[in-house]
Parts: structure tokens; sequence; C-alpha cells
């Protein structure tokens, strides 16, 4: 259209300057549709048309410009934020804090039973909110817990080494978030006054120094 209108002005105009003319002459179909494209991007036009028709198609062009890009970014910056609600949880007070995401744990774990006779805040809450919707945040198994959070607007207790395991496998729609709680330690049982006892404890000891228990945690 710039194009068009630039021609058709200097038509009218045939008594410009000769280097008027010159300019003319160069500022065929290409320059005009670069200079469009380059007014699209916003790194700012070359040339100005010199008639009132192709001033005022050019400043429309730009207002146009300036209204669709506007909108994108404002369409992105929606769809960025909507997308990073389900991120917004990131510890157990948060979680308890809001009402839109359920949350429970295994029945059958320890972690249940720790929640029902804990006396430290946010957990004892935590485990007050449970029990009373019992029947629909508390599962029978783990697998059971993973499928109903992949349903949505479910978020599940458990062990951490077995949360770890399962969000870093395909499909990987699952992550963990927050901090580690209610860490507890394994041990094996030996006959009172053992002899063994020194020498397992030297083992153990040498292993997590070693760091041998560090690489079956980020291996599993």
């Amino acid at each position: 259209m710039t194009f068009a209108m630039k021609k058709t002005a200097s038509r009218d105009n045939e008594d410009d300057a000769p280097e008027d003319k010159d300019e003319d002459k160069e500022t065929g179909f290409c320059e005009a549709v670069w200079q469009s494209f380059v007014a699209l991007v916003q790194l700012g036009p070359e040339f100005l048309p010199r008639s009132l028709a192709g001033r005022i198609s050019a400043f429309f062009w730009g207002i146009g410009i300036l209204v669709a890009i506007s909108t994108y970014t404002a369409n992105l910056a929606a769809f960025l934020t909507v997308r990073n609600l389900g991120h917004s949880i990131s510890s157990a007070e948060v979680l308890l804090r809001q009402k839109e995401i359920s949350y429970g744990t295994v029945r059958t774990y320890a972690t249940w039973e720790s929640f029902k006779t804990s006396t430290t805040e946010p957990y004892h809450s935590l485990g007050v909110t449970m029990k009373a919707n019992e029947e629909s945040v508390i599962v029978e198994n783990l697998q059971e817990g993973l499928d109903k959070m992949r349903q949505g607007k479910y978020a599940l207790f458990a062990d951490s080494a077995e949360l770890d395991y399962h969000a870093s496998r395909k499909p990987c729609d699952l992550q963990t978030i927050g901090r580690v709680f209610w860490q507890t330690g394994y041990g094996m049982f030996l006959p009172k006054n053992s002899k063994y006892t020194v020498e397992f404890n030297k083992v153990i000891v040498a292993a997590k120094e070693r760091g041998v228990f560090d690489a079956f945690d980020t291996k599993w």
C-alpha cells in the first residue's frame, strides 16, 4: 500500500527536485516490503513517505503493529501465569493455608500415624485436616496415590526416596516440593553383645563417609 501511494504521489508531483525523483526510483516494491518488515520488528523505518496518503498508511500500519505486539505480550503473560499456578505450593505450610489442593498419604505408611499423633505445627493441623477427610484423601497404596496426583488437585505425603524415584521416571509429570521432615534412619538387628557390632558400625560409617549412601540415593 505504501508503495502504491508513493508511486501515485510521485506522478502527481511532476515538479519534484531531481534528487527526489531519484529517490522515488530507488524506492521500489521490494524496498516498501522491507520497510514494512522493519516497522514490524520495531527497528525504525529508513525513510518516511513524503505524501500525506503514504504517511497516513504508514501511521496506521505502525498502530496495527503496536496493537498486535501488545496483544501477544498480554496473552503470553497470562498463559505463563496460569501455567505457573500449579507450582505455587512450595512447602507444607503453604499447602495448609490453601483450599484448592487436597492432600493425604498412604494408610499403611508410618507417615499417616505420624500425622495423627504429631503435636508440632503445621503437621498437627495437616493431620487434623486429613483425618476429617480421610475417606477421600487417604489412599490404600502408593500407586493409588500417584494416580490420584496425576488426576490433579492432590498432593501426597510419602517417603522422599520413593517420591523422588517416581518423579524422575517417565512420563515425568510429577515433582517433589518442600523440605524433608521426620527424617528417620534404618538399622540392623544383631544379638545383644554380638562380636560383630563394632565391625558393622565401622563398615557403615566408612560407607557413609565415602558417599556410598548418597550414590545409592542418587541412583535410585
